[in-house]
């Protein structure tokens, strides 16, 4: 019987040290190889990062704080917090999944991500409370800050080159002030509130029709943005002003004459890349 015992005994610290060793291992490893490869996966995708601290989290994850991911035109946006975990029950189940968790000023994200087996690969991503004017990469494309306060809600079917989900956008007291594109003046406006569903289709984020109606104008937003910074943009903004709000803000619809379709109505393709996005010339 005591035999019997000390084999169970043997057996059962066998298995746990087959459990514990991945997670020594990756305890082991100093934090600075995880964000030297975390910096390559970016690099692929024209982004770099730089904190003030990275390191492991009990018992699979990292975490950074005061992260700043950077594009070729400066800071995109700077976390004041972001961790990922390695949810742990699920390996016993056959199934890698992480979660991630971070802060943006006073926005809060959190999400998860489940990679393997591929027939349950997915995820989804919570935004709440994101002021869109602490998001430095959308004022140096814009040339002035965005205001307002957004909601993201996003879930993914598929992962990689399949990529297929959708986007739910809320956003609130947007205000437009300053705004260009390219060498294009938008108008100012004030709206009260925004929302928007978008399609992901492999690396392509499709909008069919966000839009915005402000005091005296309507905004509408639609075409394909790819999710690489490099690829060409192919998006049109169609503008419909009231006679009133037209002849308030004249001066900029004048630089607007070679986007006018019909009386009351402009429509601007745009162009070039999420990293420098342009309005076509000419109609």
């Amino acid at each position: 019987m005591s035999l019997c015992f000390s084999r169970w005994r043997v057996a059962l610290v066998g298995v746990v040290g087959l459990l514990m060793l991945p997670l020594l291992t990756f305890h082991l490893i100093p934090a600075k190889v995880y964000q030297q490869s975390l910096q390559g996966l970016l690099a692929s995708q024209g982004l770099s990062m730089k904190a003030t601290r990275v390191g492991k989290r009990f018992p699979v994850g990292l975490y950074a704080t005061t992260l700043a991911m950077h594009d070729a035109k400066g800071i995109w946006c700077t976390f004041d917090h972001l961790s990922v975990d390695l949810q742990l029950l699920p390996l016993l189940i056959g199934r890698v999944r992480g979660s991630v968790n971070g802060r943006i000023n006073s926005g809060e994200l959190s999400g998860n991500l489940t990679m393997y087996p591929q027939k349950s690969q997915g995820g989804s991503l919570v935004i709440n409370n994101l002021q869109l004017e602490t998001v430095p990469g959308i004022t140096v494309r814009l040339g002035a800050p965005l205001q307002g306060t957004a909601q993201l809600d996003l879930q993914m079917g598929k992962l990689g080159e399949r990529m297929q989900g959708g986007v739910r956008l809320k956003i609130v007291a947007v205000r437009l002030q300053g705004v260009r594109l390219g060498g294009v003046r938008l108008p100012d406006l004030s709206v009260p509130e925004v929302r928007g569903l978008l399609k992901i289709e492999g690396q392509t984020v499709q909008v069919e029709n966000l839009a915005l109606q402000g005091d005296g104008i309507y905004l509408r937003l639609n075409g394909l943005v790819p999710l690489s910074a490099t690829t060409p943009l192919k998006a049109t903004l169609e503008l419909l002003p009231s006679a009133e709000f037209l002849e308030q803000q004249k001066s900029v619809f004048l630089l607007m004459l070679p986007y006018q379709t019909s009386p009351g109505s402009y429509r601007l393709p745009i162009v070039g890349t999420l990293e420098n996005p342009q309005i076509a010339t000419g109609n």
